[in-house]
């Protein structure tokens, strides 16, 4: 299959997305530059900012666009590969016997018989997703279409397909289909119960006493049977295709043939081998033909329920994780200061330097151990405040800062 996508208009945003990380990011940076400059030389700021503050944005801004085009694609759903969904429950082995007779074109079921009959199979596979089933067609003869198998393509395949001109030979022999279907079961190897369903009009050309047999034969077999009917008794004709015209079909003597249902035989079979008949009057019959194989034992089983593309949104988005968090754009620690001394005159140059309103505590304490001061006297001008003043413990920060400052000027100024 060829890559595809579950919502291919949001791939737009694979374009969108980096465009607005790079103008977010180009922005934050020249508003983060204009906010520096106000607060004085550039010599002045590099001490007192950490050293990648002041980087051109260029390389984190790629990698955080190139994570923003990746989780756009994410978004989309991208997907390719196969993906097979495996259902896991019980089941039972069924042969579907199919009666493919001239007879079951009559249109007293819509569209006609046969076509009825393939949709009460859909529906019957559809509901029994772990059974294994088994296509056989009989008129005159019968022919394994397809082993018991879990492969719906190939059931379908075969189903679809199916028309008189399969089987070729005029009539319909229960017997004969019964007979096969049992043989193909037990020749099968497994577990499970064993079930034939036949769906039929009923209008067998044979000796109803051959068919009880073979059905007596099922159940001794271990096999059950069940029959379900289509048709009405007041019966239809047979359209057929001659050239480019559809005729109705006719007997030797040229007398129209009306093909009526005949539920005597598929009761007789049924009741044989203690199995089920479901009449063609019944609605649903592929639920009712569920619930009388509901007593079967089967057993467990893993059924590939379909293929699909695998979804691979998760590679995108491991893909933006990893770019997210390699991310070098993020402030990092500065080394540990170089032991320096301290003198009265670079005190007051460090005053001259930076303005009142800017010496916070904070900031007193991101310039110690720089080349200006050493950091006993700020901790001294702490200590000396602490035990100055016993209302220590509420004063503001600001008012804290004034008193840090004061003293530090004091002893910068008195020392020798």
């Amino acid at each position: 299959m060829r890559p595809a996508l579950d919502h291919p208009l949001l791939l737009a945003l694979a374009v969108l997305l980096p465009i607005a990380v790079i103008a977010l990011i180009i922005g934050g940076y020249r508003r983060r530059r204009t906010r520096l400059a106000r607060l004085g030389t550039p010599a002045m700021i590099n001490r007192l900012v950490p050293p990648n503050a002041a980087v051109p944005p260029g390389w984190r801004a790629t990698r955080v666009a190139l994570a923003a085009a990746l989780a756009g694609i994410a978004i989309a759903g991208p997907r390719w590969g196969i993906e097979r969904t495996v259902v896991r429950g019980e089941g039972v082995d069924i042969v579907l016997a199919v009666d493919a007779s001239l007879s079951m074109m009559a249109t007293d079921e819509r569209p006609n018989r046969l076509e009825k009959v393939k949709q009460e199979i859909r529906r019957l596979r559809a509901a029994s997703p772990s059974d294994r089933f088994a296509l056989l067609a009989f008129a005159g003869r019968s022919y394994i279409l397809t082993p018991l198998t879990v492969d719906d393509a190939a059931l379908d395949l075969f189903l679809d397909n199916l028309d008189p001109s399969v089987v070729g030979q005029a009539g319909s022999s229960l017997a004969r289909a019964i007979r096969q279907g049992t043989d193909l079961l037990v020749a099968t190897k497994g577990g499970s119960d064993r079930a034939v369903v036949i769906f039929s009009d009923g209008e067998a050309f044979e000796p109803p006493e051959d068919v009880v047999e073979a059905s007596k034969a099922a159940g001794e077999a271990g096999v059950s049977v069940v029959t379900v009917g289509f048709g009405t008794s007041a019966g239809a004709t047979i359209p057929i295709r001659e050239g480019n015209a559809v005729v109705e079909k006719r007997d030797p003597e040229g007398n129209i043939v009306i093909t009526k249902y005949h539920p005597e035989m598929l009761r007789a079979a049924a009741e044989a081998a203690n199995g089920t008949f479901i009449d063609a009057s019944e609605s649903d019959k592929a639920a009712k033909v569920r619930r009388a194989l509901v007593q079967l034992r089967g057993v467990q089983r893993a059924v590939e329920a379909g293929r699909t593309q695998t979804p691979r949104s998760y590679c995108c988005s491991t893909r933006v994780l990893g770019s997210v968090a390699d991310d070098d754009g993020a402030p990092q620690p500065l080394p540990p200061p170089p032991p320096v001394s301290c003198s009265p005159a670079r005190c007051r140059s460090r005053r001259s330097e930076l303005p009142a309103r800017m010496m916070s505590a904070t900031q007193l304490a991101s310039t110690r151990g720089s080349d200006t001061c050493a950091p006993r006297h700020c901790t001294a001008a702490r200590s000396s405040v602490a035990t100055s003043d016993p209302r220590f413990s509420t004063i503001s920060a600001r008012r804290c800062s004034r008193r840090i400052r004061s003293r530090r000027r004091s002893r910068c100024s008195s020392e020798p």
